[in-house]
């Protein structure tokens, strides 16, 4: 059986006792939380300083949100001439296929998740790669 979280089970105890922390309820908006989110966006890190109680409407719109993001691909095909990587390479390290590493590249797209993979393999600070759909595009 295939779980989402590395440590599943660490995960579930601490989703539980977070949820008993905050009375089972939304750190967003106070209703019944049913999930918990992730601070720093790593599925790996089960801390419970690291977990909130969420419930489905507000962490579906804070990953929702994380989406309406984008990728300053300028910015992230300089830093791989800069670490002598290739797209191919780097979707390789991230245990991504090309084609789907190109088409991050031409949407500009992608999951938190995903970004900080490639910001961790790059070694480098995420928010240089990312850029609100409102904010400009340059810099």
């Amino acid at each position: 059986m295939a779980f989402q979280y590395k440590e599943h089970y660490k995960m579930k105890k601490a989703r539980l006792r977070v949820l008993e922390k905050y009375k089972g309820k939304c750190i967003e908006c106070g209703k019944a939380a049913i999930m918990v989110h992730h601070r720093d966006g790593s599925l790996d890190n089960h801390d419970e300083e690291n977990l909130v109680p969420m419930c489905y409407s507000c962490h579906t719109r804070l990953h929702y949100s994380a989406c309406n993001s984008r990728w300053d691909t300028d910015k992230l095909e300089h830093v791989l001439m800069l670490r002598g990587l290739d797209k191919g390479e780097l979707a390789t390290r991230i245990g991504m296929t090309s084609p789907a590493l190109t088409r991050l590249f031409k949407i500009g797209r992608t999951k938190n998740s995903t970004m900080r993979k490639i910001a961790d393999v790059l070694d480098w600070p995420l928010e240089d790669f990312v850029t609100s759909d409102k904010a400009s595009m340059s810099g």
